[in-house]
């Protein structure tokens, strides 16, 4: 009798062992999932960051642009009134 119990335990002790392995595998997976998601979202934040970074730029070259463009008007205006 005691040597079928100890089957039994082992038995049950393996199936125990196999769920623990199922789940491990199944937890594996999802750090795996969730570590390549947060990988991709990184690079498109950094490629986000990039994009904004560039449109600055532009934004300060207009407007440099925009104030040479004022001033440049500005001293026409003057020239035309000078010489009227």
């Amino acid at each position: 009798m005691q040597v079928r119990e100890l089957e039994g335990e082992l038995e049950s002790e393996q199936r125990r062992h196999a769920d623990a392995q199922k789940t491990i595998r199944r937890h594996e997976r999802r750090v795996h999932e969730l570590t390549q998601l947060a990988d991709d979202e990184e690079k498109a934040r950094d490629a986000e960051r990039e994009t904004i970074d560039k449109l600055q730029a532009k934004l300060k070259q207009y407007k440099r642009e925009l104030d040479d463009a004022v001033s440049n008007q500005s001293v026409l205006r003057l020239l035309r009134r000078l010489s009227t």
